[in-house]
């Protein structure tokens, strides 16, 4: 069922949580050869994912949909109408579009995980600027945030940086329901704006190749 639209400088954002069973998804796919791929799949987890990624973009689009993958793994439409970015944490789904520019977008269940591992992906700076935060749910969610916007960031980006460590850092920001990051992709030094919301359920961020 949808569970929140947003929009952003003429993109567009839907967060679809999972809540229908597999058959009521199949029911609204409308694409044949999509219906071939579904057949495919073994593993009912990768099954829901697949149809709910495809019903979210399909209900954001008011249309038929078909979703192609480049030789990196970066999903597109076909048709060229749009650019795309899809995201998925258990039973949530997000996915964006933009008519020209390209869009990235992640979604994450609030989770405690990344108090455990935040230094595989922050940078020596970072955790200068971030591990020091006295109160420990406060410093989840900003790790959460910064995890989110550089799988964000990656897939806008692509394959020049696989060591999130390395390739981005992340300023300082505010911490709030809502809000804006920035982060610096080190190679080129160009600095991207993320959007992010958070709530009980999942941090979103997404960002605009502007």
């Amino acid at each position: 069922m949808i569970h929140a639209t947003y929009t952003h400088d003429d993109a567009r954002i839907l967060i679809w949580k999972i809540t229908e069973s597999e058959d009521e998804l199949y029911q609204q796919l409308k694409n044949e050869e999509e219906k071939r791929q579904f057949s495919s799949l073994n593993s009912e987890k990768r099954r829901k994912e697949f149809l709910g990624v495809r019903i979210a973009l399909q209900t954001l689009l008011g249309r038929e949909i078909q979703i192609g993958y480049t030789h990196e793994g970066k999903p597109y439409l076909p048709d060229g109408s749009y650019r795309i970015s899809i995201s998925h944490s258990r039973e949530w789904i997000a996915v964006m579009v933009h008519p020209v520019l390209e869009v990235g977008i992640d979604i994450e269940i609030q989770k405690q995980t990344v108090l455990r591992v935040y230094k595989k992906f922050l940078h020596e700076t970072e955790i200068a600027r971030f591990a020091g935060e006295q109160d420990e749910e406060k410093r989840r969610i900003r790790f959460q945030l910064i995890w989110g916007a550089k799988e964000a960031l990656y897939k806008i980006v692509g394959h020049d940086w696989v060591d999130f460590s390395a390739g981005f850092q992340t300023l300082p920001f505010d911490l709030q329901p809502e809000g804006t990051l920035n982060v610096i992709d080190s190679k080129k030094g160009r600095i991207f704006a993320l959007k992010y919301f958070q709530d009980k359920h999942y941090c979103l961020v997404f960002c605009l190749a502007k």
